[in-house]
Formats: C-alpha cells, structure tokens, sequence
C-alpha cells in the first residue's frame, strides 16, 4: 500500500470527507517530538458524525499504519492504587442490589 499523508488521514474512514482537527498532544512512550492528533468528522449525513479518530504524526512528519486496537486488553492507568475504594464501592453496591430485592424493602426518597 502507498504511503498516506496526514491530510489522508484527516478523511473521515466511513464518509471520506475532511475532518477536523481538534487537539494535538504528545504522544505517550513514542520518540519525542512525536503527536497524537485528534480528528472528528463533522459530516452530518456521516454514521461517524461527531466521532473521532486519532492520526499519530512523527517527528519527521511521517503518519505510521494506523492500528487496530480493538482486540487488545484495555489498560487503565492511573487506578492502581484505587483498587481497595473500588472494592468497597462494588460491595456497597451489591449490598444494595441485595437489598432491593428483599420483598419487604423500602426505597425511600431523600
């Protein structure tokens, strides 16, 4: 396949109409110098109406492959030392689950 610029990148991948670029931050654990751009379609006739993708540019302005990342486990950094209050927050909830479906609960408004 032919290499794609950054301006082929910017079309939309369902409607191929232009997007538009909304933010551009470094991106994470890549050379730096290199950018994670963000683009949106703002195509309204467009199913991707108002649904964004994201265009990696390199320090030579090159434009990598994109990647699917869809199949790949989600990592969520930043939690690691939440994970006790995430514990406490899923038992409250199930004690609540259990509770409401006690037949002789009552659900009061506050």
């Amino acid at each position: 396949m032919s290499e794609e610029t950054f301006e082929d990148r910017t079309h939309c991948p369902k409607c191929k109409e232009a997007g538009e670029e909304t933010s551009s931050v470094p991106a994470p654990e890549a050379p730096k110098g290199t950018t994670l751009k963000t683009i949106y379609c703002r195509n309204k006739r467009c199913r991707w109406f108002d649904t964004c993708w994201m265009v990696q540019v390199n320090p030579d302005g090159s434009v990598p492959e994109p990647v699917d990342h869809s199949k790949k486990p989600k990592s969520y950094l930043g939690f690691e030392t939440h994970k006790e209050e995430a514990a406490q927050i899923m038992a409250a909830l199930e004690r609540d689950r259990q509770a409401s479906m006690n037949p002789h609960s009552e659900i009061r408004k506050r």
